[in-house]
């Protein structure tokens, strides 16, 4: 036990630890009390997951974007090395369960989770052992060697990523729907004179789309609106939102990254759209005669949010550690490039990660830099101790200028922690 937090840990596999809050334990009735437990071995103590006790595994799979729960996913039982054991699958129910008995001879294997037949990703259940009941969805990843091995019981939810991006276009000065519409995926690297536009889609009547073959594993890419065939202008999907929708942007650097899933409406602008223009009028000459008035406009250009352009964590990955002493690097530096015609006034970043046992923890670290725009900085340690293997660390960026405007961007791969034990 060490801080409130009680350890149980498979004697011949190190690492096969479930950390449990000790808040959340009670002793079965006439058993010892917890704080009297001997520190570090019960001979008598019995653990046990939840769910289908001693004899299989169960979970629930959900869309990771929404939390909906996802029917007809093909979920099979794999070997230590990752390869489908005959026999042993299932396809989730209407409510996204599913339950597979196993034998008891089966020590170590993994889930492989299929969900391409209506556009989710295929990969492997990772990030922990065991989920208990309230904590945010597990991961599912592309490589076997990425994924965890399970330990029977229920895991609770497995998060699986659509693979697809849908929305709707609408007009930015009248909010009717848009149709004949080209929407591209972009992926970073492809954002040069060899852009790959084979990925797209035309908006319907109604104005919407579902770009299909965009692949989770991208951490960033871009949407690509292109309206010159109907009348529209052509940039890309972010840099805050309209009346009728997020905005479209001439340049990448201005536009938000995507995830996949609902992009919701996008408010494309018509071709030739002139911003409204500022006008002042001089007041009428005084002169014996009728003079008419002298007037004179000037166009401005409104201010737009600042950009957040890139994000860097160094190094990317840190420890929480538990128990005394030190091991590895516990702090990491947080670079961020922000950039805005008026300038920077401030920059946070919000930063959440999954606990052990159930819910989110989050908290909010301020950057510092130079008001000109350029690169602010602060660092982040301190994270609750212990927090889940290999968790991902989610950092949220909100950039404000001096007029403020904010613009917010989520970075949901860029540092990752691990707890080790001393």
């Amino acid at each position: 036990a060490e801080g409130g937090w009680i350890g149980v840990r498979d004697p011949g596999q190190v690492m096969r630890t479930v950390w449990v809050a000790g808040a959340d334990l009670s002793p079965d009735e006439g058993a010892t009390p917890l704080e009297a437990l001997p520190e570090g071995g019960c001979s008598d103590a019995q653990v046990t997951p939840l769910g289908v006790v001693g004899s299989g595994v169960e979970a629930r799979v959900v869309d990771s974007r929404t939390g909906e729960p996802l029917a007809d996913v093909v979920v099979q039982v794999t070997d230590s090395a990752g390869v489908p054991i005959a026999g042993l699958d299932a396809t989730t129910a209407a409510d996204g369960t599913f339950v597979i008995l196993l034998d008891e001879g089966l020590d170590e294997f993994g889930l492989r989770l299929d969900g391409t037949s209506f556009d989710y990703e295929v990969g492997f259940a990772g990030e922990a052992y065991l989920a208990g009941a309230g904590r945010d969805p597990l991961q599912v990843y592309q490589s076997f060697g990425d994924a965890r091995v399970w330990a029977r019981g229920d895991l609770g939810d497995i998060g699986l990523e659509p693979t697809f991006v849908e929305g709707r276009v609408r007009d930015s000065l009248t909010g009717e729907p848009v149709a004949g519409v080209t929407v591209y995926r972009l992926a970073p690297v492809e954002i040069d004179a060899t852009t790959d536009f084979s990925i797209s889609t035309v908006t319907a009547a109604d104005g919407t789309f579902r770009l299909l073959g965009v692949r989770p594993e991208l951490e960033e890419f871009g949407l690509y609106l292109d309206g010159a065939a109907v009348g529209y202008e052509a940039g890309f999907a972010g840099g805050g939102r309209g009346s009728f929708g997020t905005l479209v942007m001439g340049t990448l650097s201005e536009a938000a990254v995507w995830a996949t899933g609902v992009a919701g409406d996008l408010a494309l602008d018509p071709a030739g759209t002139v911003v409204p223009a500022t006008t002042s009028t001089t007041a009428p000459a005084t002169t014996s005669t009728t003079t008419p008035s002298s007037t004179s406009s000037t166009t401005t250009t409104p201010n737009q949010p600042p950009a957040i352009n890139s994000l860097t964590a160094s190094p990317n990955s840190i420890f929480a550690v538990v128990g005394s002493g030190s091991c590895g690097t516990s702090t990491a530096s947080i670079a961020v490039s922000v950039s805005d015609a008026t300038g920077i006034a401030s920059v946070t970043a919000q930063w959440s990660m999954p606990k052990e046992v159930g819910g989110t923890a989050t908290g909010t670290i301020t950057l510092s830099g130079p008001a000109a725009g350029g690169a602010w900085t602060g660092s982040l340690g301190s994270l609750p101790n212990p927090p889940v293997p290999g968790t991902m660390v989610s950092l949220t960026v909100t950039a404000r200028d001096p007029q403020g405007l904010t613009t917010a961007r989520t970075f949901t791969n860029s540092l990752y922690v691990n707890y080790c034990l001393i």
